[in-house]
């Protein structure tokens, strides 16, 4: 294994487990929480950020953010999730899609 050079972009979990596609991600947070307004499109960017072994170029190219915002995003939704009970359902429920669909 260490002749894989790892990608800085990609969190550790995803180097090592299966990759999710980015519209198997969407498709999921969709089928959560709907395709409306912010919690949808910080969600999505999180679990693609998260679970989705992509980098953060390619995150942000498909929502339309730079790759540092990906990655202040993605922070900023835990955060918001520890304080929101809506937000952290919401975020549950899709990882709980992505875990049943994977």
């Amino acid at each position: 294994m260490s002749h894989i050079r790892a990608d800085r972009t990609i969190p550790a979990v995803k180097q090592l487990a299966g990759q999710l596609s980015i519209e198997k991600v969407l498709d999921a947070v969709k089928r959560a929480v709907g395709e409306e307004g912010a919690p949808w499109r910080k969600i999505s960017i999180h679990l693609c950020h998260r679970y989705g072994g992509m980098k953060l170029k390619e995150i942000g190219e498909k929502f339309g953010v730079g790759d540092a915002a990906v990655s202040v995003t993605s922070k900023r939704l835990l955060l918001q999730a520890t304080k929101d009970g809506k937000t952290k359902e919401a975020l549950d429920k899709a990882k709980k899609l992505l875990i049943v669909e994977t």
